[in-house]
């Protein structure tokens, strides 16, 4: 009962992260009555550049980074519950482990994770801003990065999520 209670706190926190993506940066609030179609047409080619810069090998490789994140945290987690043995032994009769170590620290670490993906640097390539206005430019590179971070943390989220499950469910059938 305890391990679905936990599992499920675990995957609303995964899924209040993913929703907590800014549909517009404060650059493009600020100017976009100012600017007028230009906004648009930076915003349109941002998202399609960066589509076509994110293919498929960098979809595999965010996945992939996403799926260690729950297994690291996990193993930290074990760790430090045999590195603190004395006061676990004494909370479960038994002398197994936890499952709150496992948990606890697989949902840290993904959650860490995540937040340090997405605040990773996404600029876009200087060739492409060479001749422009520095108002498309502004409204360029504020979309590009953002669709950038969208899509580096969405396919890591796939992983995570695909990762996470498989490895909640082995702790819960071997803890």
């Amino acid at each position: 009962m305890r391990t679905h209670a936990i599992v499920r706190v675990c995957a609303v926190c995964i899924v209040g992260l993913l929703l907590c993506v800014p549909l517009s940066t404060p650059a493009q609030q600020a100017t976009s009555n100012a600017a007028g179609g230009v906004d648009r047409a930076a915003k349109a080619a941002a998202e399609r550049d960066a589509q076509t810069d994110f293919n498929n090998r960098n979809k595999l490789s965010w996945a992939g980074i996403g799926s260690g994140l729950p297994v690291i945290g996990c193993a930290l987690g074990v760790a430090g519950c045999l590195i603190g043995t004395d006061i676990y032994v004494a909370l479960t009769p038994d002398g197994s482990l936890p499952l709150g170590c496992c948990v606890g620290y697989t949902a840290a670490c993904t959650a860490a994770g995540l937040l340090g993906i997405y605040s990773l640097p996404a600029p876009p390539p200087a060739e492409r801003l060479l001749g422009k206005s520095p108002a498309y430019i502004a409204f360029y590179t504020d979309a590009y990065t953002q669709q950038k971070k969208l899509l580096r943390l969405s396919w890591t989220a796939v992983g995570t999520a695909i990762s996470f499950g498989a490895l909640m469910l082995w702790v819960s059938k071997h803890i």
